[in-house]
This record gives C-alpha cells, structure tokens and sequence, in this order.
C-alpha cells in the first residue's frame, strides 16, 4: 500500500476506526480463506486501481465515469483511508526523544 486513494472532498465524510476495521474485517472473504486484514487492504486497493484505469480507458462495463464509481464506493474507500492512517501512525518510524 502506497498512499490513501482518491476521493474528492465532496464524498469525502469523518468515519471511525472501528467501523471501518469491522467493515474490512468481512470484506473479501469470498474465497472461503479467511485473508489477513492488511492483505484485504492490498487487494481493495488493487481493486479500486484496476477501476479507474478502466473508466479512464472507456472500457467499464458498470460506471459510466469516476464520480459514479466514488458515489457507490465511497465508504469503502474511506473505511480504506481511515485503515491506512491508523496503520501508518502505528508502523512509522519511531522519532527519538532528546
């Protein structure tokens, strides 16, 4: 995982750690192997990329362009953000104390 996804400001809305760690707790687990959580992050992300290079190439077959995808998505890719903010406090270097 890179950076957190694109949303513009219009979608964008506060949501809690806890909501979205519960929403991803679940999200994936169509192969019936039960994933890691950072591996669902990874493949949502995966996910999402994949999407928008397809409504920027003209060959989507669901969204017309990105504000519909974001429309339909948006909590997700906030639940997303929230993850990524909360593990990157929590994996960052640690800063030394004088």
């Amino acid at each position: 995982m890179q950076d957190r996804l694109y949303i513009p400001e219009f979608f964008q809305e506060e949501v809690e750690f806890s909501a979205a760690a519960q929403y991803f707790t679940h999200w994936g687990n169509r192969t019936g192997n039960e994933l890691r959580l950072i591996d669902k992050l990874i493949d949502f992300e995966k996910w999402y990329d994949l999407t928008l290079r397809r409504i920027h190439g003209n060959v989507h077959h669901r969204y017309d362009d990105e504000d519909q995808f974001l429309e339909e998505w948006r909590w997700e890719i906030l639940y997303f953000n929230k993850l990524f903010a909360g593990f990157a406090e929590l994996l960052a270097p640690k800063k030394e104390v004088a």
